[in-house]
């Protein structure tokens, strides 16, 4: 029995209405910027667009069509690489750039391995008269060509493609050269950039700045764009070290001065001693520690965090550059038996807001504060060298300080080589 046509309307109504509903499917998004009123109960005026197109106009910033809609106005931009230049046209921001010092980076991670080198061929037995480093290069020097073929054999297995080795004979005495392979140099670069793009877009977040940009220019420039702000003073901010870390003695006249019951400092603190909070701000604790710092974070090369199944504490490994490795083997090779002290530094802002006495609109101030605290005070029981535990740690802090080190170190110095503050162009 044949069916009546005007069973199928409802079918083709339904299929009418899906293929309206996926047309906007059908359109790539299209970059584009909003001006917003000042005050959400103030309508953009019918002057405003034009202003706005004529100066991204000016800024050489393509623009296409647009519309009012109460409290914004929107502006539809060519591409996303515009859509920054006109936001900061339009509402100000703050761009710089930034060189990575690649070479001092590399220099330094040379000088290290230095001392590695030195341990590795001495625990192994191999003979070498001296072993040095400068310009780049570390030099073995030995009695004869066989114990130079054994360590070349030797370094060739154990360091992996990390060196190139050169064979030469100075003052008749046969030497090996190492300098790093272009896989090795190419590998750090690309470590040191990564880490720093990480550092520095932590550092931003840290201060509440949602709306921008941390991206690599080339191999060793890093640019940064923040929206909304135009404060100069937060680019040293964040190019400053947000984190301290300083290794100190704790002073052997801590136990007359700190109370034992009350956990705090009495009477007149001794010229050279610092009085600091323990364990946290508000334990209620203090320590005295001596004035002079054995280390700081500058040499912390890496820091991790693992878990102590024995004590139940957590375990802290540290890794310390050629300098850190020599400056922390120098203070606790005659302080063996005594407390080292951990203080942690952290650098702030405080952020407040003030109205502007003409637009009334909120302007952000910045202003610097820090806070300081021991998070350990733990007995040497060796001399330290390039790398070392901390068990004495509770889980909870050690995750902290693993975690704010690891995300605000910046792996190698950063110049600021161009700065460009725009002010807002467009007020409603």
């Amino acid at each position: 029995m044949p069916h009546s046509a005007w069973k199928y309307l409802p079918f083709l109504v339904i299929l009418s209405i899906n293929k309206v509903d996926a047309r906007p499917g059908l359109y790539p998004d299209q970059p584009a910027v909003q001006i917003p009123a000042t005050k959400a109960v103030t309508s953009i005026d019918q002057g405003l667009t034009p202003k706005a197109e004529s100066i991204l106009t000016s800024e050489k910033t393509v623009t296409h069509t647009k519309h009012l809609n109460n409290n914004t106005a929107p502006l539809r931009i060519g591409s996303t690489t515009d859509q920054f230049q006109a936001q900061a046209a339009l509402r100000g921001g703050i761009y710089f750039l930034l060189e990575v010092d690649m070479n001092k980076a590399i220099a330094q991670r040379m000088a290290t391995v230095v001392t590695d080198l030195d341990r590795q061929l001495r625990g192994n037995k191999l003979k070498f008269n001296k072993l040095s480093y400068s310009n780049d290069a570390i030099t073995l020097q030995f009695a004869n060509q066989q114990d130079r073929s054994i360590a070349a054999s030797f370094l060739a297995t154990n360091t992996a493609k990390q060196f190139n080795q050169q064979a030469l004979v100075t003052e008749n005495r046969p030497i090996l050269k190492l300098t790093y392979s272009d896989t090795k140099i190419q590998e750090i670069q690309s470590g040191i950039l990564s880490q720093n793009l990480m550092s520095l877009h932590n550092r931003i977040k840290a201060l509440g700045i949602s709306e921008s940009t941390v991206r690599p220019q080339a191999n060793n420039r890093i640019e940064v764009k923040l929206l909304g702000v135009q404060d100069p003073m937060l680019i040293k901010y964040i190019l400053a070290r947000p984190l301290t870390l300083e290794f100190r003695m704790v002073s052997d006249l801590n136990d007359q001065i700190i109370d034992r019951s009350t956990g705090q400092a009495i009477g007149t603190l001794a010229a050279g001693t610092e009085v600091f909070a323990l364990d946290s701000l508000d334990s209620g604790k203090q320590i005295l520690l001596d004035h002079t710092r054995l280390l700081t974070n500058e040499h912390i090369q890496s820091i991790s965090t693992n878990h102590d199944q024995l004590s139940g504490l957590a375990l802290v490994s540290v890794n310390l550059d050629s300098t850190g490795t020599k400056l922390m083997a120098d203070a606790t090779r005659s302080a063996i038996g005594k407390r080292m002290a951990i203080l942690l530094i952290e650098n702030k802002l405080r952020i407040t807001s003030i109205a502007d006495p003409k637009t009334g609109e909120m302007i952000a101030t910045y202003i610097p504060y820090t806070e300081s605290v021991v998070i350990s005070a733990a007995k040497i029981n060796e001399v330290l060298g390039s790398s070392f535990s901390i068990n004495s740690i509770s889980i909870e802090e050690s995750n902290k300080l693993a975690l704010m080190l690891g995300s605000s170190i910046l792996a190698a110095p950063m110049y600021l080589i161009e700065e460009r503050v725009f002010e807002p162009n467009v007020r409603q």
